[in-house]
């Protein structure tokens, strides 16, 4: 189904815990080009909104990564979704 010429739409949700930040991507394929719009989400309502939808509308979790942050040296972990409609 097109919408406004739009074939598909991937949606990449990359939420980092403890920090309550998530990084979204917008993919849209227009059949012969595409558009990538980024995100940062930093209110943690918008996020867990964002979270639910994604669940909602048959999004999955793709991938899980705990880590030491180079940054603070604190331990990390990070959540990607992903959504395809």
């Amino acid at each position: 189904m097109k919408v406004h010429g739009i074939e598909k739409t991937t949606v990449r949700l990359t939420v980092i815990l403890p920090d309550n930040y998530g990084r979204v991507q917008r993919l849209y394929d227009y059949g012969t080009w595409f558009k990538l719009e980024e995100e940062v989400i930093t209110d943690v309502d918008k996020l867990a909104s964002l979270v639910t939808d994604i669940k909602r509308r048959s999004g999955k979790l793709i991938d899980t990564n705990e880590y030491i942050d180079d940054d603070d040296f604190k331990e990390k972990r990070s959540l990607s979704y992903e959504l395809i409609i």
